[in-house]
């Protein structure tokens, strides 16, 4: 137990879906926020992935103002007594939005000459990590002879800005009209104990491999085709897209009976707008010229603000002797490991595997985020290689716990680690 709280008090970084401050925009430096963007390029439809980083703090006028990286080069402010955020570009100090005042409060409305301009607060119900939120904003609109613009930007409690969008029309030219908008995907919030909490849209989830197929191949070379799927990517006719895959890489080895090289890696290069991938994974042909085996497995790294690597197969390498490809052969792995667990969140069954290099007496324990223990996942002797254990927590209440492994192996050696889960019901 005094391991565990231990390792509790040192952990940074947790998923979260339920702790949230009451702050319209938490600003600390090292908070992160991704969104997904659309734009209609004046009749060309595109999405994309926008991360956004709070990466300096300074005092101006004797507010502490913050910089990002990922949105216009401006610096913001939140006055959580006031319930106001400030801007601060070009050297002059503004008022973005005043969050206490109801929504409905006309802050201008005026217009001269051939100018119009316009400024309300607004309200929205927003659904976030499956929950409704109560967001508030501003709405800006302005014309002139040329054409108009109008934008809202919206914030929720504990979240920071939400959603947004705007809309603009130029007259009397081919461009004609022209709209963005954006969503929140994510977000990594600092929180009073320091701790890091990534809230995740409950679109998340792991990337699949589908679809892989080799179409040629020779002594240096395969050429691959497959599908990688994620619930976050979109697909666009006539537009741009995007897949959510950041990178996608090969690990492979050579072997030969017992002789066998390093393992390697190697980034292969694909189109990150489509789903649908074709690539080359080029290799030393000397390997094979001499009679080595090519033994390689793929894995993809998500753009999440905690990336997530998937591997196919999951288990194990393909086989490739210059020829054929073979079946996957499985290999023993060369250190412990525990993975997090898959679906998470997950109700109420979820899978935990953990890698063993030898034969080991393997403990799983479950506690709660206060530290206590809950149950025992399981107890016994496993072989070496990748391991799992399905948990069915049907009895349980929703929220954090905490998983942790022991591994006492055969030949003396132990490993202990710890991991989160949420069961969301």
């Amino acid at each position: 137990m005094k391991r565990l709280l231990f390792f509790l008090s040192m952990v940074l970084i947790y998923t979260s879906i339920l702790a949230q401050s009451d702050e319209w925009w938490p600003l600390e430096v090292g908070n992160k926020w991704q969104y997904q963007y659309y734009f209609s390029n004046y009749g060309s439809p595109s999405y994309h992935i926008q991360n956004v980083t709070v990466t300096n703090v300074e005092t101006i006028n004797g507010r502490l103002y913050y910089s990002f990286t990922g949105i216009n080069g401006n610096k913001y402010s939140y006055d959580d007594v006031e319930k106001v955020i400030y801007q601060y570009r070009n050297g002059m100090e503004s008022v973005l939005v005043n969050l206490s005042l109801p929504a409905g409060t006309v802050i201008i409305d005026t217009s001269y000459s051939e100018y119009s301009f316009h400024d309300e607060i607004i309200a929205h119900n927003f659904s976030f990590l499956g929950q409704t939120y109560y967001s508030k904003g501003i709405s800006n609109s302005s014309s002139d002879d040329s054409g108009y613009l109008s934008r809202n930007q919206y914030f929720a409690k504990g979240i920071g800005q939400i959603s947004g969008w705007s809309n603009s029309y130029v007259y009397d030219s081919e461009l004609g009209s022209g709209s963005t908008n954006f969503k929140l995907i994510s977000n990594l919030i600092k929180q009073d104990n320091g701790e890091f909490v990534h809230n995740c849209s409950s679109a998340a989830g792991h990337t699949k491999f589908r679809d892989f197929y080799t179409s040629g191949y020779s002594n240096s070379s395969i050429d691959m085709s497959m599908n990688l799927y994620h619930n976050l990517r979109k697909n666009v006719n006539n537009g741009y897209g995007y897949n959510y895959i950041k990178e996608l890489h090969v690990e492979y080895y050579f072997k030969k009976y017992n002789d066998r090289s390093q393992i390697y890696t190697k980034e292969l290069e694909f189109m990150p707008f489509e789903p649908s991938i074709s690539t080359t994974f080029e290799f030393d042909s000397h390997w094979l010229d001499d009679g080595y085996e090519l033994k390689f497995r793929l894995y993809a790294v998500d753009q999440s603000l905690i990336p997530d690597t998937v591997y196919y197969p999951d288990e194990g390498y393909m086989t490739y002797d210059g020829a054929l490809l073979g079946n996957i052969e499985e290999i023993a792995p060369v250190e412990y490991s525990l993975n997090q667990n898959y679906p998470n969140p997950f109700n109420p069954s979820t899978t935990i595997k953990f890698a063993l290099p030898v034969e080991a007496k393997v403990t799983v324990i479950l506690y709660n985020a206060l530290g206590q223990r809950v149950s025992e996942i399981v107890s016994n002797n496993f072989t070496a290689g990748v391991q799992q254990v399905n948990f069915n927590a049907s009895e349980l209440a929703s929220g954090m716990y905490i998983y942790q492994i022991s591994a006492q192996g055969v030949d003396g050696s132990n490993f202990v680690d710890t991991k989160k889960m949420i069961l969301m019901k």
